[in-house]
């Protein structure tokens, strides 16, 4: 017996998300509220039904009850391929149905859940623009800014000398007078 839910596959490159962000507040649950694939067959690492930069790998055993315990997700901005069976760079993978995230704060692992964590915004810069450079939304004035591409964080820099000015999209140096 198959499902059409879940697409078995053989090796997976990601990265496991931190203890802390594996935590789903139940308001947010719904749409990752699956059947564990693990349970129905056993071991192998299949794809999420609803969110393609997630998948399970029954290998991996959490201290996680139930299907959150498999539950793994790809590293930003990576999306979960049905075709190769792993992480691949979200420009190379179709998620045939399935949501794709493109900012970084909708990934779980850059969820913070936990008393002792900085929010996401502080960490991650949101793409304002399809294409070019965007500001931390926390950190204005600061040296730090992010390159986006399709409307995803693909790098984030610093200024080697000065400030990110948020109007010029540039590293700029301020004056005193004219500091924010």
């Amino acid at each position: 017996m198959t499902s059409k839910a879940f697409t078995s596959v053989t090796m997976v490159t990601c990265l496991t998300y931190l203890l802390c962000t594996s935590i789903v507040d139940a308001g947010d649950s719904s749409s990752l509220d699956t059947e564990d694939p693990c349970s129905l067959y056993g071991t192998g690492i299949y794809s999420h039904p609803l969110e393609c930069q997630l998948f399970y790998n029954c290998s991996k055993n959490d201290l996680f009850e139930g299907h959150w315990k498999h539950l793994d997700e790809c590293k930003y901005p990576d999306l979960f391929s049905l075709v190769t069976n792993k992480c691949e760079r979200y420009h190379e993978v179709d998620c045939d149905g399935r949501e794709e995230f493109v900012d970084a704060c909708d990934y779980k692992q850059n969820q913070c859940l936990g008393p002792h964590c900085r929010p996401c915004g502080t960490r991650w810069p949101k793409c304002e623009v399809e294409n070019g450079r965007t500001h931390y939304q926390y950190m204005i004035g600061s040296p730090y800014y992010g390159v986006c591409q399709d409307w995803r964080v693909v790098e984030r820099k610093q200024c080697e000398i000065g400030r990110f000015n948020i109007v010029t999209k540039s590293c700029t140096i301020q004056s005193s007078a004219n500091s924010v």
